[in-house]
Formats: structure tokens, C-alpha cells, sequence
């Protein structure tokens, strides 16, 4: 990809009715590392690809490019270093019912 460089966004989000965790998950926050050329783009992706989890995506909490030297601690520095590799990550906080 040319030009790509790492964004991190988070949402808020909430299972659909499919969704197999649907009787036991209130939502979630959902944390991204996407690398794309540009933050809309990178928001794109991860609603698409949240979406197809078959969970209901809020808008955009926060959204900006990151780079390893923003990292300081070892838990996201690793998810950063993760999806280096793969290109994208999403974490998944949910909260119960």
C-alpha cells in the first residue's frame, strides 16, 4: 500500500440481535489499528469489517495516525507491532448486560 501509515480509531458498538454473545453483551469498545493511506479510509475499513462481526457501529470516538514512538507502554505497543504484521487489529472491550 503507498503511502499507508497506521491510524488507531475507536467506537463504541453494540451487538446485533445474530450476533452469538447478543444475550449476554451490552457493547463494546472497539479499538483499531488500520493502516491506510488516509483516517477515512481507515474508518471505513473498520466499519466494514466490524460490521460483517454482525456488531452496530457508533460513530467515530477517535481517529488519528500513530507510530510506534507513540507507545510507551508494552500492551499497546504490542497490538501497534501486531498489526504492523497483519495490516489491521481490532480489540474488543465489551461490557456485560
Amino acid at each position: 500500500m503507498e503511502d499507508a501509515r497506521m491510524f488507531f480509531l475507536q467506537f463504541d458498538a453494540t451487538p446485533r440481535r445474530s450476533h452469538p454473545y447478543a444475550d449476554e453483551v451490552a457493547g463494546a469498545i472497539v479499538r483499531c489499528w488500520i493502516q491506510a493511506t488516509t483516517l477515512a479510509e481507515a474508518e471505513a475499513t473498520a466499519i466494514k469489517e466490524i460490521t460483517e462481526l454482525r456488531w452496530i457501529v457508533g460513530e467515530l470516538d477517535e481517529g488519528y495516525p500513530v507510530s510506534r514512538s507513540t507507545y510507551d507502554d508494552d500492551e499497546n505497543l504490542g497490538y501497534f507491532d501486531q498489526a504492523l504484521i497483519d495490516k489491521r487489529l481490532y480489540v474488543f472491550h465489551c461490557y456485560q448486560l
